[in-house]
């Protein structure tokens, strides 16, 4: 009889080989093919969960009847058969995370609706619950602070090199291959840690937590850095594994073949030194981006994370290669004195992506730090007034902004009490979702004057609708506000949102618009424009 199933849950088929393998990771290979509904034909690649248990996991995408063959190679009769399922839909879902250059903020659900996600940076979440930590009150906090993605790492590592910093916390065994770091199986996974990753990959699905699943981070750690031992060949059947076990969530949002790319290949290279006519990482992140692509009926952006280098710009090198369709751009602006501006970060966002064919995120933005933290020195600046102006300059371009914070991000894992900026993210997603059209609004700098001259970055910045009927300008340090409003009939009601609070406060139409309070503090704010 036939099954009937959800649009897009997973589909998990359990099979059991007729015998044992010597090495069932590699000396098996079983196969998917999947047709849907609308007659389009998709394949996926089984994966060995132990003794001699294989599982095909993918999700229907589309109402009607989707048949299905598995195959292997060698030929295994238990790995072979056939079969079909209804998949209806029973339950409200966006479906998968798409990438859409150029149509609203870069991104859709696959149901046609406009994405806005908030992010944080955690790394270690898969190694902090394979540790037997509870994640889930943290997850559900920032939930509640507006931040609906995670940006983590499959790989976990109980050091990270730069700076040096063990993780305490790590408890258990997050090596996810055979034998240990020093004497590693790359043919072998850890299968005990993959059990954990799916349990939280499952539960990130029950909340509505979205995760970009970071294949290989860090590029300066092992075995990344060792191009000699982990061979182009144990990297392709790594990246297979973790599309065949993970593509069927649509929890994993975005994959990211590699964190912080530019790294590669010898995971030595500092950034700022990277030569110039290197094109290696442009093209290895490509290659990754092909084999995903390959091997995910869900088409999820696949991205590239990048830092501000020299010349040429990332939109530039990453232009011949259309496999990856995202960019998330890492860049903090000034880390002095006047950190708490956030100023520079909209010269670096221009000057990096301009004419990217990519969607871009401002992506790992941060780093604030709590009492009680060794302070990396870099980021002894960055603090609450920094992360919320940071977060507000990314959107007014447009962008989706993933945040990073210091007591989650990388070794830390100190979950409480939060950074003081995260409490201000909600607010972004509150003015951008409830109050303002985000996926109509562009960036519309022109539109807007004043901010104030003692005070480095604080121009105002602007976004409108293409008509111009909503405007929105956003002041980084207070002052004056003048718009040049559009030539159109529009009569606007304005408001001003305070980022800190999300509260709105009522402006009178003058030609000169002041925040509440005056023009002196150097409070930020959002100017809000609608039709009357």
């Amino acid at each position: 009889m036939r099954r009937v199933h959800a649009v897009h849950e997973p589909v998990e088929l359990a099979f059991t080989a007729a015998r044992d393998y010597e090495k069932p990771f590699v000396h098996v290979r079983q196969f998917a093919e999947l047709a849907a509904p609308s007659g389009r034909r998709f394949f996926v690649d089984g994966f060995h969960d132990g003794g001699r248990t294989w599982r095909v996991r993918f999700a229907p995408h589309e109402a009607g009847r989707w048949a299905w063959r598995t195959w292997s190679e060698p030929h295994d009769a238990g790995l072979a058969g056939e079969g079909a399922l209804e998949a209806t839909v029973t339950q409200a879902s966006r479906g998968f995370l798409r990438a859409t250059p150029g149509e609203g903020w870069g991104f859709r659900w696959s149901d046609g609706a406009p994405a806005f996600l908030v992010g944080d940076t955690m790394y270690n979440l898969p190694g902090y619950a394979h540790s037997g930590h509870d994640p889930l009150p943290f997850l559900e906090r920032r939930l509640a602070q507006g931040m609906d993605l995670q940006r983590i790492r499959a790989h976990c590592s109980s050091l990270h090199r730069r700076p040096p910093r063990h993780s305490p916390w790590m408890s258990a065994d997050v090596w996810p291959w055979g034998g240990i770091p020093q004497d590693p199986d790359f043919e072998t996974f850890n299968l005990r840690y993959f059990h954990t990753l799916d349990r939280l990959v499952q539960a990130c699905q029950r909340l509505g937590v979205a995760l970009e699943l970071i294949c290989e981070c860090w590029l300066f750690e092992l075995p990344f850095r060792d191009r000699q031992r982990f061979t182009a060949e144990d990297e392709e059947l790594w990246i297979r594994w973790l599309v065949a076990r993970y593509a069927a969530y649509r929890a994993i949002a975005i994959w990211t073949p590699g964190n912080e790319y530019v790294y590669y290949p010898d995971g030595e290279t500092p950034l700022t030194a990277w030569d110039q006519r290197d094109t290696r990482p442009d093209r290895w992140i490509a290659r990754l981006a092909r084999l995903i692509r390959s091997r995910d009926p869900q088409a999820r952006p696949i991205a590239a994370h990048t830092m501000t280098l020299p010349q040429p710009t990332f939109a530039q090198r990453l232009a011949a290669f259309p496999e990856v369709d995202t960019i998330l751009f890492q860049d903090w602006g000034r880390r002095d004195e006047h950190a708490w501006t956030a100023d520079g970060l909209d010269e670096a966002i221009v000057q990096q992506l301009a004419g990217a064919r990519q969607s871009c995120v401002l992506a790992e933005y941060g780093y604030e730090s709590i009492d009680g933290l060794p302070v990396i020195e870099t980021r002894r600046h960055m603090g609450r007034e920094h992360t919320r102006r940071g977060a507000w300059r990314g959107a007014f371009h447009a962008m989706l902004v993933f945040a990073g914070f210091e007591n989650t991000w990388g070794p830390y894992m100190q979950l409480d009490p939060d950074a003081p900026g995260a409490a201000d993210l909600v607010h972004l997603r509150r003015f951008f979702v409830e109050l303002a059209p985000f996926a109509s609004l562009r960036p519309a700098h022109h539109l807007v004057q004043g901010g104030r001259d003692d005070v480095p970055g604080a121009a105002p910045r602007a976004l409108a609708t293409p008509d111009g009927a909503t405007i929105a300008a956003y002041l980084p340090a207070g002052g004056r506000l003048a718009v040049a409003w559009p030539s159109t009939a529009h009569t606007r009601r304005l408001a001003w949102f305070d980022p800190r609070t999300g509260a709105l406060h009522p402006a009178p139409p003058t030609p000169v618009l002041v925040p509440p309070g005056g023009p002196d503090p150097v409070d930020d704010w959002v100017l809000l424009a609608t039709p009357a």
